[in-house]
């Protein structure tokens, strides 16, 4: 087996997560690439959460809809994530916790019992079902008590070392009852250098490079973490890192200290947003340069909190009042959050105003195997702040050059037309649209954000069931990339993918090109899109 998709799922505090992330990270240390997605309710305890893994020998690019392998913490797991396991696939599940209903193979593996009996506390169950995973992909055990040590590296060390006994107990009982391993491992060459990281940790880091100094965040979810990436870290980078009282305080504090020379940046979802367009006009008429990183999650008002979406393309498209010269762009993969994070700040000094970068819950809480070489790569180009030694005022009123207030309706064009010119600018910077995929494809799909990944996937097993596809993938919106029109006249099926009610990205096509995409795939689920689930979409239209 080349491709192992895991699904864990438990109650809210009961470290799923926990257990997610060491499994994910173990099977990195094995040389494998992953890609995570977590699902959780809007609640600290109580609610179940599940934590979903796809390890792969090539880029993982999604999660799936269905596992090779579940692991039960609870009875509801055994009732609902245990329907997906393919008929080959693997159950770990306690007995106490009910008897499953399933074809699966079964692992039963008194979880409660162990933790109780060798850590003191039920907690540890999910070190003893990370020794049980462990042992199923023939992980070395001194690989395992590291990796616990350092998971938690926190606790007093006869703590550490109660939770590794019981991840050892954990992995002779399923040594006991599965003799082959899942998924052909072995410990990766250390000179071989990829780490496993979140959008959103990518994102800061991207931040870091392209060597922002001022950060103010009002904690949203699911932006959050990019606050607390920075913050951890700021004693290193020396970046002033500001959590504030509120979005306003926010955009408006990170508009000042890029007026004062600062490369700025914000972080925030859609409701955040909302409140920061006043500031995004007050940087586009200061004409000041400030990254916004926006992560979606469904709306309208509070929504989905904890759920993945692409609601607000329209929302951050029209950003202000009055006509805002406004950059957006929205990367698809995890590497391109961080090349284009970076070209934010650049694109920033040219065009001397805000650009938003909108990524999805999705991709900023999923974590991936990024290859060192992502951070290597060199920008297309780099743009310097521009000074001078003239006094200019700030002011929000329309102004002159000097930043005297005028309404002089020659001047006011004038003002106008400068800073478009600068965004019209950039449009012939940026690469134009491109298929990627089959050459001669029947269906093409058409997409934006991280639906990529899983668009990327549907063409392949598509195309090797002899439906050839390619997929189409937009990034920048303003200005609009460039050669859209061209490609998609030559496509015989073009099929949208949006997860959002509105195809706002048909629409922007539509309303930029004049091309109507007819067939289309939308999801307002909260929940990210899949291989699977888009091929058998895909073949209902055709």
């Amino acid at each position: 087996m080349n491709r192992l998709s895991i699904g864990i799922g438990g109650q809210a505090g009961e470290g799923v997560e926990t257990l997610g992330h060491a499994v994910a990270n173990l099977m990195a240390k094995m040389g494998k690439e992953i890609a995570t997605n977590g699902e959780f309710y809007n609640a600290i305890k109580g609610s179940h959460n599940t934590f979903e893994i796809s390890v792969s020998d090539e880029a993982a690019l999604s999660t799936s809809t269905h596992y090779n392998l579940v692991i039960a913490m609870d009875g509801q797991t055994l009732a609902e994530e245990a329907r997906r396991i393919v008929t080959d696939g693997y159950l770990i599940y306690d007995p106490e916790t009910g008897a499953p209903d399933v074809s699966a193979k079964l692992v039963a593996v008194p979880f409660l019992n162990i933790a109780q009996e060798v850590a003191g506390t039920k907690l540890a169950k999910n070190m003893v079902l990370f020794g049980c995973f462990a042992a199923m992909v023939k992980a070395p055990k001194e690989l395992l008590a590291s990796m616990i040590d350092e998971l938690l590296k926190n606790l007093p060390p006869e703590v550490k070392q109660r939770n590794v006994e019981a991840a050892q107990r954990g992995y002779e009982v399923a040594s006991e009852q599965v003799h082959e391993s899942l998924m052909r491992v072995s410990v990766k060459d250390p000179a071989v250098e990829n780490y496993l990281m979140s959008g959103n940790s990518i994102s800061a880091l991207a931040a870091v490079r392209a060597g922002c100094t001022f950060f103010a965040a009002y904690p949203m979810t699911p932006s959050t973490s990019i606050l607390e990436f920075l913050a951890k870290w700021s004693n290193k980078t020396k970046m002033s890192v500001h959590h504030v009282e509120d979005e306003l305080a926010a955009i408006n504090m990170a508009v000042g200290a890029s007026y004062a020379g600062a490369r700025a940046m914000v972080a925030t979802s859609g409701g955040g947003f909302a409140l920061m367009t006043e500031g995004v006009g007050l940087a586009a008429m200061l004409e000041t340069p400030i990254v916004v990183v926006e992560v979606q999650r469904p709306g309208p008002a509070t929504g989905l909190p904890t759920r993945t979406g692409q609601g607000d393309l329209r929302q951050v498209l029209h950003a202000g009042q009055g006509d805002v010269p406004h950059m957006v762009l929205s990367p698809g993969t995890h590497e391109e959050a961080f090349q284009m994070v970076r070209e934010a700040f650049e694109y920033a000094e040219a065009i001397r105003g805000p650009v938003t970068v909108l990524m999805e819950k999705c991709l900023a809480e999923g974590m991936r195997t990024i290859d060192s070489d992502a951070f290597d790569r060199a920008l297309d180009f780099t743009c310097e702040r521009q000074t001078s030694d003239k006094l200019k005022r700030a002011i929000s009123y329309e102004h002159d050059a000097e930043g005297n207030p005028t309404e002089e309706p020659l001047t006011v064009i004038d003002r106008q037309r400068s800073r478009w010119n600068k965004i019209d600018a950039i449009a012939e910077k940026l690469p134009p649209g491109r298929l990627e995929g089959a050459e001669s494809a029947t269906v093409t799909l058409v997409c934006w954000g991280a639906t990529y990944g899983a668009a990327m996937e549907t063409s392949k097993l598509l195309t090797a069931e002899g439906i050839a596809t390619n997929v189409l993938h937009i990034k920048y919106f303003r200005p609009f990339q460039s050669g859209v029109l061209e490609t998609l006249q030559k496509t015989v099926r073009p099929i949208l993918i949006e997860g959002n009610l509105t195809a706002q990205l048909g629409g922007l096509i539509a309303e930029k090109t004049g091309f109507e995409i007819k067939d289309k795939i939308l999801d307002v689920s909260g929940r990210p899109f899949t291989a699977e689930g888009l091929v058998e979409r895909i073949k209902e239209i055709l």
